[in-house]
């Protein structure tokens, strides 16, 4: 993705409709072109979505972090989250998205303690300097 995410507000959009056909929440982090994206669901759901996402040629440089099972979801309700430290793309997102500010404090509030919030914070940590 280019460092700027001209495209992100239309793949958000795409990726937001299809997550609530396939029961997949998600959050998607952004900064300076790249992305880090937190994906849950059905076992196949996510990963059906996650083989359109690699093989998506717009998507490069994938790396997994973490395949995991869990017992219930961290990201509840949310289709498509986003956390965007760039705050020109937020005028153009999807409303169909759910979105939060760049707050470790406000992550700790909305995400489940688990790998998933242990992510998001570490993201906004080294994006931002906030502790």
């Amino acid at each position: 993705m280019d460092p700027q995410g001209s495209c992100l507000p239309e793949t958000l959009k795409v990726a937001s409709r299809n997550n609530d056909v396939h029961g997949i929440t998600a959050m998607t982090l952004f900064a300076d072109g790249s992305v880090i994206q937190v994906l849950e669901g059905e076992d196949n759901s996510v990963h059906s979505t996650f083989t359109r996402i690699i093989n998506n040629p717009a998507h490069t440089g994938v790396l997994v972090v973490a395949d995991e099972s869990i017992e219930s979801r961290d990201l509840c309700g949310m289709s498509m989250g986003l956390l965007n430290l760039d705050s020109e793309i937020f005028l153009n997102l999807p409303s169909e998205a759910t979105f939060f500010k760049c707050s470790v404090r406000e992550i700790k509030s909305r995400v489940r303690p688990g790998s998933v919030q242990d992510v998001l914070v570490q993201f906004v940590e080294l994006a931002t300097g906030e502790r």
